[in-house]
C-alpha cells in the first residue's frame, strides 16, 4: 500500500507538473515585511489568487462599505495584510488538491485547524528567547498552515480508506497519523515530507512537517517541531472546546516561551477564534 501512495503521488498533478513559481509565491507571501502593495502585486499575478481574495473581500463575512475591485483594496481597506496573507497562502496549497470525493473530510474544520495552528506557532514564535525561532516568525506561521499538506494529499489519492481514518480519529491529528500508518502503511506527516521535498522548500520546514507528531523528537530542529506539536495541540483543543488549555502553557518552557506568555498567547487565539473561523468557511466553498 505505501509503494502504491508514492507511486500514485509521484503522477498527480501537484508533483509532476508544480512549477517552482508556487514556492517562489509561498515565500514572498509569508516574508515578514511585505508591503500592501507588493503583496497586492504577487496575489494579481495569479487569477484564481485574485478571484479568491477579491471575493473574499466582498462576502458577507467582511461586508465592505463599498465593493471591492482590485487586489489593493481587499488588502488595505477590508482584508489588511496578515488576513490576506493567510488567505493566498492558503489558496495557493488548497487549489492542488481534490477533496470532494471523501464525504468524511471536512474541509472546514481542516482550514480552521490548519489557520489557527499557524496563527498561534507565529505568536508563539514571537516570545520565544531562542533565537533562530524568534527572529522568523513567519516562518512558523508558514508551518502550521502547511501541517497538513500531507492530509490533503492522501484524501485527493486515497479517498475512501482516508475516509475511514476520519470517521475513527475525529479532529486528532495525532490519532489520524497512528491510524493511517496501521492501515495504509503511511502517515500523512511522511506524505508532507515528500511533498515539500519536491517542492524544494527548506530543509527546517520540512524537518519540522516530517516530525512534528513525534513527542519525543530531538533530532534536527526539533525545536521548530515541537513549536508546531504545541501549536496544534492548543488549536486542536480550542475547536473541540476543552477548559484546560491553559495548563498546556507550562510545557513552552522547552522552546524558551514563559508560561506567562504562553497564557497571553492562547488567549489572543481564543479572541481570534471566530474570525479565523470566518476565513476557514470562506476557504471551505467550492
Amino acid at each position: 500500500m505505501r509503494e502504491e501512495i508514492f507511486n500514485r503521488l509521484n503522477k498527480v498533478k501537484y508533483l509532476s507538473t508544480v512549477s517552482t513559481s508556487l514556492i517562489g509565491q509561498l515565500a514572498d507571501i509569508h516574508s515578514f515585511d511585505i508591503e500592501v502593495e507588493e503583496l497586492a502585486e504577487l496575489v494579481e499575478k495569479d487569477p484564481a489568487v485574485l478571484a479568491r481574495i477579491v471575493g473574499v473581500a466582498n462576502s458577507a463575512s467582511f461586508s465592505p462599505k463599498t465593493p471591492v475591485y482590485t487586489a489593493k483594496d481587499a488588502i488595505f481597506n477590508v482584508l489588511g495584510v496578515r488576513t490576506a496573507k493567510a488567505l493566498a497562502i492558503a489558496i495557493l496549497i488548497g487549489g492542488n488538491f481534490n477533496t470532494k470525493l471523501c464525504p468524511s473530510f471536512s474541509a472546514q474544520q481542516f482550514w480552521h485547524r490548519s489557520l489557527l495552528a499557524g496563527f498561534i506557532a507565529q505568536n508563539l514564535a514571537e516570545k520565544s528567547t531562542i533565537d533562530d525561532i524568534r527572529t522568523q516568525p513567519e516562518r512558523a506561521y508558514l508551518i502550521g498552515v502547511l501541517h497538513g499538506l500531507g492530509i490533503l494529499a492522501m484524501v485527493d489519492i486515497k479517498s475512501d480508506a482516508m475516509a475511514t481514518i476520519f470517521n475513527k480519529s475525529g479532529n486528532n491529528v495525532f490519532q489520524l497519523m497512528s491510524l493511517s500508518s496501521e492501515m495504509l502503511g503511511v502517515t500523512p506527516a511522511e506524505v508532507g515530507e515528500y511533498i515539500a521535498e519536491r517542492w524544494g522548500l527548506t530543509d527546517d520546514i520540512i524537518s519540522a512537517l516530517a516530525h512534528y507528531h513525534e513527542r519525543d523528537y530531538r533530532g534536527m530542529n526539533w525545536e521548530l517541531s515541537f513549536l508546531l506539536q504545541m501549536s496544534i495541540d492548543i488549536a486542536t483543543s480550542l475547536i473541540d472546546g476543552e477548559t484546560d488549555i491553559k495548563g498546556m502553557s507550562q510545557r513552552l518552557s522547552a522552546i524558551g516561551i514563559s508560561q506567562h506568555d504562553g497564557v497571553a498567547v492562547i488567549e489572543k487565539a481564543m479572541a481570534s477564534y471566530e474570525n479565523i473561523s470566518i476565513m476557514a468557511d470562506v476557504l471551505s466553498m467550492d
